[in-house]
């Protein structure tokens, strides 16, 4: 009824024109024919919000599902750094999509649309939000930036630039998402301190979030994502699995070899179609004989068991080791 009534209120008798100048307004796809287009505005309306990034994949957009609108989906994204198309399988029922609010009925001044690339931005997978969008780690900075500015900065010489890139760890490394391993936490500071020595402490420290961004951020981040992947997964105890093997494919993706990347994230959606928990007893088994899930093969059959027996993955621990 609601849906109606907004419907007639807004939309009815509008031209395919006018109504994909609101879908651009929102940063909504615009094709198809004048029924999705009506579908896709009644769903930004209706929920007050516009469909926003995948907390699958951090990067991809959701849409409205053109075979089924009562459920949204993210078919991946292009990454521009590795140069390939990452595919992503999330899919969700309509009410529980990610949204960014408000939705604009009418055309949104120059200071909205600033503001709604913000908030896109600021969706995306590990992105440090602005100081000046209103971030939740607004006020983290402020405090930073004022006991940076406490600091004797002095990178004229040598000891002055140890000194220095040594007192500004002391300052993020609670706040940002460093490396975990302290020695390579102090060489990437060192490193943004010793390509940058004009710059002032505050600026070194904008640097450093801008490279770096919030652990908050990242602990959110992933846990929404967990979160969607627990309501993808067929069985939700294989969340884990699957979160090591889209680990991996994002490995292989960053060494540049597209192949390996995109046979992981085909054994993550084949995991995601799986029942029944997958346990030391039948891991092995998805990869061969009667019992083998298409996508999955011999060898990631056996990182599932090395997984579920060790906690961890070899393979997976020697890329993180190397800083893929």
């Amino acid at each position: 009824k609601r849906k109606a009534e907004i419907y007639v209120k807004h939309y009815y008798l509008k031209k395919n024109d006018i109504l994909k100048d609101l879908l651009r307004w929102n940063h909504q796809p615009v094709s198809g024919a004048k029924d999705l287009l009506l579908c896709r505005l009644l769903d930004g309306h209706c929920h007050n919000g516009r469909l926003s990034r995948c907390p699958s994949c951090g990067q991809g957009r959701v849409k409205l599902d053109e075979k089924n609108t009562q459920q949204a989906l993210c078919n991946g994204y292009f990454d521009e750094d590795l140069q390939v198309r990452k595919t992503c399988f999330y899919v969700c029922p309509i009410q529980d999509a990610p949204r960014l609010s408000p939705w604009y009925a009418e055309e949104p001044s120059e200071d909205e649309k600033k503001q709604m690339e913000e908030q896109l931005e600021n969706a995306k997978d590990g992105a440090a939000p602005s100081s000046s969008s209103g971030g939740g780690n607004g006020e983290e900075l402020s405090k930073m930036s004022k006991k940076v500015l406490k600091l004797d900065w002095d990178l004229s010489h040598v000891a002055g630039i140890k000194k220095a890139a040594s007192d500004i760890l002391k300052v993020v490394s609670k706040e940002l998402d460093l490396p975990d391993n302290e020695k390579k936490a102090r060489m990437a500071v060192g490193k943004v301190v010793v390509a940058n020595k004009e710059k002032s402490a505050v600026q070194i420290l904008e640097l450093l979030v801008t490279q770096f961004g919030f652990a908050s951020v990242k602990k959110t981040k992933s846990e929404s994502k967990t979160k969607a992947l627990t309501t993808m997964c067929g069985h939700p105890a294989n969340v884990p699995i699957m979160e090591i093997m889209l680990e991996l494919g994002e490995c292989y993706f960053k060494e540049g070899n597209g192949n390996a990347g995109g046979a992981y994230k085909k054994i993550a959606n084949a995991i995601m179609g799986l029942t029944y928990e997958i346990t030391e007893d039948n891991a092995k088994g998805l990869g061969k004989g009667k019992t083998k899930v298409a996508g999955v093969g011999k060898g990631s059959a056996e990182k599932m068991y090395e997984f579920i027996t060790t906690g961890k993955v070899e393979k997976l621990e020697e890329k993180r080791a190397a800083g893929l």
